[in-house]
């Protein structure tokens, strides 16, 4: 994985996000691994994956650890190439006290998730957020009725 600074990325990230249709669930830190798994068929054939990290709240200390970086992540992009790289990277950055962006490539999925444990969901399409809504509603994940504005 490999460390930069964002730049103007966020910013580029948001504009992609707010054309998306979108839906917010609770972050289920004690069920990561399952809300993962539940996730990646809809996050698709990962060539590789970003996370922007837009405030640290506490020491990520499983983004750090995962990425052997020492230095401060905030206002950083982490990149992970291929698939099992890129869901590791994801589920560091959901299991931390940060509020960042991911985005997969090809850009089938983008997310931002929170501090306060709310993470939402950019699909392609309002199909893919039916689907969306579907498997994690089954999967007993708690949607939430918030409009991320960006």
């Amino acid at each position: 994985m490999r460390v930069s600074s964002v730049a103007k990325r966020g910013q580029e990230l948001r504009r992609v996000a707010k054309k998306r249709p979108q839906v917010t669930y609770e972050t289920p830190l004690n069920d990561l691994d399952n809300f993962i798994g539940t996730l990646s068929p809809f996050i698709g054939e990962l060539e590789s994956a970003v996370v922007v990290v837009e405030t640290v709240v506490f020491d990520p200390t499983h983004l750090l650890r995962l990425v052997g970086y020492e230095g401060a992540l905030w206002e950083q992009l982490i990149e992970a190439q291929g698939p099992e790289e890129s869901l590791l990277l994801l589920t560091a950055a959901l299991a931390d006290w940060v509020d960042f962006y991911f985005v997969t490539e090809p850009a089938t999925m983008a997310i931002y998730a929170d501090h306060d444990e709310y993470c939402t969901f950019f699909p392609k399409s309002e199909i893919a957020r039916a689907r969306l809504i579907r498997a994690l509603d089954s999967a007993g994940y708690v949607r939430v009725d918030y409009h991320r504005g960006l």
